[in-house]
């Protein structure tokens, strides 16, 4: 993929995550500069598509990611940008207080994710609350979904435990169906000594802020 292709994948991606609305080639005409035609950013989202890492919903005349498409972005994150000022400065006191729980309640806050974290054999849940505010989960199927995924997640995180790294591991839809027994989801797990962190959210999670945040966890 050329440079300008990736960017303005990359743009399609970071919108979309961002409103939950399908990207098309008008926004990106007129919120960036390529310093080309319409018909050239129509003509980049067309092959994006061909090849499999943007769709394009019936109902809208934008695109929206594949799983394909999170998967290459998540593996070309620049990790550290998403965090500011004030995210670092809050983390850094919930950390010197040495609370678990009031450090994954702020980085369900901060990320509209769900997380399960286990430590010596007791699980704290954070975030149901702020991912039932995403538009998945705005139906019934989609808030039954995710009550089970949870569910399964708080049976089974001791045994699972014992596979994660301490490096974060991103499962992006089917990736995650043997975990977690959806494929509507995506998942970030990662062991830092003896605290096993799992965050849930949609597919279309903020893999860029989460992945930030982790790194200084």
């Amino acid at each position: 993929m050329d440079d300008r292709r990736q960017k303005i994948f990359q743009i399609v991606v970071e919108e979309y995550i961002k409103s939950a609305e399908p990207i098309s080639s008008n926004f990106i005409n007129e919120n960036y500069d390529f310093g080309v035609s319409p018909a050239t950013i129509r003509a980049e989202l067309a092959l994006l598509e061909e090849d499999g890492y943007l769709a394009h919903p019936h109902t809208s005349s934008g695109r929206i990611p594949t799983e394909k498409g999170y998967r290459f972005f998540v593996d070309n994150l620049q990790k550290g940008d998403e965090v500011d000022k004030k995210d670092l400065e809050k983390e850094e006191i919930l950390q010197k207080l040495k609370r678990n729980d009031e450090l994954f309640d702020f980085l369900a806050r901060s990320s509209h994710s769900l997380i399960l974290s286990l430590l010596r054999k007791r699980i704290h849940e954070s975030g149901l609350r702020e991912i039932l505010e995403e538009p998945e989960f705005n139906n019934q199927k989609g808030v039954v979904d995710l009550i089970g995924a949870r569910d399964f997640l708080r049976e089974n995180l001791e045994k699972m435990q014992e596979n994660f790294k301490n490096r974060p591991q991103v499962l992006i839809g089917s990736e995650a169906e043997d975990l977690i027994k959806s494929k509507n989801f995506a998942i970030i797990a990662v062991k830092r000594g003896d605290i096993a962190v799992v965050f849930v959210g949609p597919i279309r999670m903020r893999y860029d802020k989460i992945l930030s945040l982790l790194e200084k966890f």
